[in-house]
């Protein structure tokens, strides 16, 4: 009945419309506004409207200007004539009753759960209804078929295995739809199923002040729709309040952003990319939405939104690629690290933080041109988010790893980075151009994830769906701001896989040292540590007995003794005469051995680096240099300038320049020709000499210790220092603190 009644009233609209235009119609109060209401929708399903109480002229004003920016934000920049077609098409795929061809409404399981193309439909044409230049701005018709769509949707009432698909995926555009059919002048959408879809989102589309971070802010986002368009104070309120409530910093075990920049979501998981950028790009909207009201982004938490942007959001670009070890289970998806994607973002952050314009046309432009020439050297610890990031002139490099602290990259969540268990296991990301691993994710070995030391078994690991605490809590680094070095004490115990290593990283600028030590399994597998396993280019080669030979397509090269590697701008040197492996294959594998949602075939030159431990190794040890930004002809000349002072299980030490750097993986003493240093307890250091003593940058990877006591000598003199700088750090643990000792 509510069928044929619909149909009945679409007829008398459509005969209306051809008798009298129906802009004369609805502007001249010909027909009345009671009238439309009655052909929308049936009375006995409409709620009562909420507090029926005299609201505020500026509260009125504010969701009018509310929905003005909702237009504005949601349809500016469209092609009309791609969205008139689209409109056109989207009109034969809805059936009388509302519904669209082909859907069924009663799917619940995730795999199967497609029911967001309902809403697809309806806002496309939405967008149409609202775009002034549109043939379908504010048609009648179109607004019925939306109306149709919106009732059919509450009648069937669909539930999804995954709360996110009602909460988010659904209740997100269903916002904007009411939002653009209720906006500017007569024709709106009735009020009654205006009133409908209210009562719907209320009872079906989540809490808001029970979220956090990203997931906070998408609900956010409908709230704010639903309560300008329904004039509800109350909602509208607490939308926009929970939303600005996202950007201040929390607690490390919390998601959101943290005090070191980070984000985090899904728990006390790193998320950079994925939610990290739909947490960006939901408080750009919110910032949009709420342009020229009493609602804006100010002060401290503006301050926290910069910080996050600029201070490591931006950092992980760097060329044609997002950094591939920050993304989350979004690494398994196509092109979801394509910076692209981030030019049109860019714009909008000039619009909302007009004082950091410059910053985001320049990052803007090395996006486009790949020259990052302009580029500030930095080195950043997130001594929260277990995460390392260089970015300069010549390259962009990160670490990412995991500890007792932190959750690993989830894998097997929505069925998605299936592979991705080592993502978390001081995997390392070296970036130029950000065409070295653009795409390149299911033809790789994923036992052999850049910069991990693994076993190399038949499968990889699985760890759990959403993500899991690390097992060690020796992760972090130390930094003066240009260089540092990062630790990562591997223990994986927990997930039964039998292998202990010390591994290193020590910035200088122009070059990486790489070391690993106290490599020790009982395990059968073969342990390996990845150098790189990146996209191969044409004139790639190596070197050996000071003989340049080119690295062939669909060659290998086995434990050979070679000094240099080059690929694609980057060199690889190897002290000590290490055996060095290399392959460079061309793969085909189908995304979906890394995603179940996604039916792709992907082929790829893939160069592999790595040097072999064998099985059951006892404290083997590798250490490597990387140099980034170096021509294939220099590689026959360079002379590393790094100089490994210690590579043992429980020391690793480089100098270079006159600055040495330290990771103590337990108490102990390092002595060179210039000093003696001591210290009581694990720590990371970068000491510098000076004519009385030496400066010293000291962090804490563990965030446990008091006090730490560092005994410096040099000739005959000794100074000692029994420092309790850590024990105030608070919400800061692991960050470097500067010492000055002298004799």
């Amino acid at each position: 009945m509510n069928t044929l009644n619909r149909l009945l009233r679409r007829v008398l609209i459509l005969a209306l419309s051809l008798i009298v235009p129906f802009s004369i119609l609805a502007f001249n109060g010909c027909i009345d506004k009671s009238v439309i209401d009655d052909i929308y929708i049936d009375k006995p399903d409409i709620p009562e409207e909420p507090g029926k109480i005299e609201k505020d002229p500026d509260f009125i004003a504010t969701c009018h200007k509310i929905i003005e920016n909702i237009v504005k934000e949601e349809t500016g920049g469209l092609d009309i004539n791609s969205l008139d077609k689209a409109v056109e098409d989207n009109l034969k795929k809805l059936n009388p009753d509302g519904s669209v061809k082909g859907l069924d409404y009663t799917v619940y399981e995730n795999n199967e759960w497609n029911l967001r193309t309902h809403f697809d439909v309806l806002l496309s044409m939405a967008k149409a209804f609202a775009l002034p230049k549109s043939k379908y701005y504010k048609d009648m018709v179109l607004l019925e078929r939306i109306a149709d769509g919106l009732i059919y949707w509450d009648d069937a009432n669909p539930k999804a295995a995954n709360w996110w698909n009602i909460q988010v995926g659904i209740a997100k555009p269903l916002g904007v739809i009411l939002a653009l059919t209720r906006s500017g002048e007569d024709p709106k959408l009735s009020s009654k199923v205006l009133g409908r879809m209210v009562r719907y989102m209320q009872l079906n589309c989540g809490d808001v002040t029970k979220q956090t971070g990203a997931n906070a802010i998408d609900i956010a986002l409908h709230w704010i729709c639903r309560g300008a368009v329904w004039e509800d104070q109350n909602t509208l309120n607490t939308g926009l309040q929970e939303a600005f409530k996202q950007l201040n910093r929390v607690s490390s075990n919390q998601e959101g952003i943290q005090y070191d920049d980070c984000f985090f979501q899904h728990g006390p998981q790193l998320y950079i990319g994925g939610y990290g950028t739909v947490f960006l790009d939901g408080i750009l909207k919110i910032v949009q939405y709420a342009n020229g009201s009493k609602f804006a982004l100010a002060g401290e938490q503006l301050a926290t939104f910069q910080n996050l942007v600029k201070g490591i959001m931006l950092k992980s670009l760097r060329g044609k690629s997002e950094l591939f070890n920050e993304m989350g289970r979004s690494v398994s998806r196509p092109e979801a690290s394509d910076t692209r994607f981030w030019l049109g973002r860019l714009d909008k952050l000039a619009e909302a933080d007009p004082a950091n314009a410059s910053v985001y046309q320049k990052n803007k432009t090395w996006i486009e041109t790949k020259n990052y020439s302009g580029a500030e050297e930095s080195l950043t610890q997130y001594f929260v988010g277990d995460f390392t990031l260089y970015q300069g002139p010549a390259y962009t490099m990160s670490v990412r790893s995991v500890s007792s602290r932190t959750s690993r990259c989830e894998t097997g969540g929505n069925g998605e980075n299936l592979k991705g268990y080592y993502i978390s296991d001081g995997s390392t990301a070296i970036q130029r151009t950000g065409e070295e691993y653009f795409d390149i994710y299911p033809v790789w070995d994923w036992n052999m994830v850049p910069g991990v030391t693994a076993l190399h078994q038949k499968t990889t690991p699985k760890g759990k769906d959403w993500g899991q605490l690390g097992n060690t809590n020796f992760t972090g680094g130390v930094s003066n701001g240009k260089i540092g070095n990062s630790v990562y004490k591997v223990d994986n115990s927990n997930d039964k896989l039998d292998l202990k290593a010390n591994k290193s990283w020590f910035f200088w600028g122009k070059e990486v040292v790489a070391m690993g030590s106290g490599i020790t399994s009982k395990a059968t597998e073969e342990v390996r540590t990845s150098v790189n396993q990146c996209l191969y280019k044409s004139g790639a080669s190596y070197l050996a007995d000071d003989i340049k030979t080119p690295v062939n397509l669909n060659s290998a090269i086995a434990n050979k003794n070679i000094r240099a590697i080059w690929n694609d701008g980057i060199a690889y040197f190897f002290p000590d005469g290490q055996k060095v492996n290399i392959t460079a294959q061309n793969k085909t594998e189908n995304w979906k051995t890394i995603n179940t949602t996604k039916n792709k075939i992907q082929n790829m030159d893939v160069l592999t680096l790595w040097l072999g431990h064998g099985a059951n190794p006892s404290q083997s040890t590798y250490s490597y240099v990387i140099v980034p930004g170096m021509s294939e002809a220099e590689i026959q000349t360079y002379k590393v300038k790094s100089e490994i002072l210690a590579n043992q299980e429980g020391l690793h030490a480089v100098r270079n320049d006159g600055v040495t750097q330290i990771a103590f993986f337990s108490a102990g003493t390092l002595t060179t020709d210039e000093l003696e240093l001591t210290v009581d307890k694990p720590c990371v250091m970068i000491v510098k000499p000076t004519n009385n003593g030496a400066n010293i940058e000291v962090a804490d990877p563990s965030h446990s210790l008091k006090e730490l006591t560092i005994i410096l000598k040099s000739g005959n003199k000794q100074t000692s220092r029994n420092t309790t700088v850590f024990a105030s750090d608070g919400t800061r643990k692991g960050q470097t603190h500067s010492l000055n000792l002298t004799f």
